[in-house]
């Protein structure tokens, strides 16, 4: 591993001033199972098919996601697009899940969850918008990585989109290798449901290791 990809691996983010913590309106799905049926759904769907998908679906607030989500990994086109995105995202752990906490109806902040042969590590921490831009004229919940992070996660932004309530479809893009040997930024197609668990301030500080919790199941 060169000293590039290696301090790219290795990076810590700062944390950022936070608002003040408020009470948690997190509330578990009240039909788990029928979410989980609709995530296997989304799981046997092509990429051209969530792609085509994604675009269909509403826009959610950033208040109607709150807590910590299961993350799941779909379709990325082709075995080695397969291969190549879970060997990234997973490189930092299993990746899990992912936890928002609004601060505002624009603005909010989270994290990412991940298995570790030591346990549950929550790291790579992130930003959550809910902005109109030129380009997109209607407003997007965009998830932003380089306020926080360096190297290739730096490159990471995010855009969510609600298939029920409590199952959102996630397009992210991210420019593998810094850029230097696939100069267009990677679509990732992924899922998120829950929430499963409130959010972990602490975790939005710093990283945090817990070695003996097991991480909640949707069902």
């Amino acid at each position: 591993m060169d000293s590039t990809a290696q301090q790219d691996y290795l990076t810590t983010t700062p944390a950022w001033p936070s608002p003040a913590p408020r009470e948690s309106c997190v509330e578990p799905p009240v039909d788990t199972l029928a979410l989980s049926e609709r995530l296997a759904e989304l799981q046997q769907r092509s990429r051209k098919e969530l792609r085509r998908l994604f675009h269909e679906l509403p826009v959610p607030s950033l208040d109607e996601i709150e807590g910590e989500y299961r993350a799941v990994l779909l379709d990325q086109g082709h075995w080695f697009a397969n291969l190549l995105t879970r060997a990234f995202v997973n490189r930092g752990g299993y990746w899990i899940g992912k936890a928002f906490q609004p601060a505002s109806e624009t603005g909010g902040y989270g994290y990412n969850i991940f298995r570790t042969r030591r346990g549950v590590r929550r790291a790579f921490r992130m930003h959550t918008y809910l902005t109109a831009t030129n380009a997109k004229p209607k407003e997007q919940f965009t998830i932003e990585y380089g306020e926080t992070n360096t190297g290739t996660v730096g490159t990471i932004h995010d855009e969510v989109r609600r298939v029920t309530p409590g199952l959102y479809l996630g397009l992210g893009s991210v420019h593998l290798l810094g850029g230097r040997i696939f100069r267009r930024p990677r679509k990732v197609l992924f899922a998120l449901a829950g929430p499963v668990a409130d959010f972990r301030q602490e975790a939005s500080e710093q990283d945090v290791f817990d070695a003996d919790e097991v991480f909640p199941p949707l069902v």
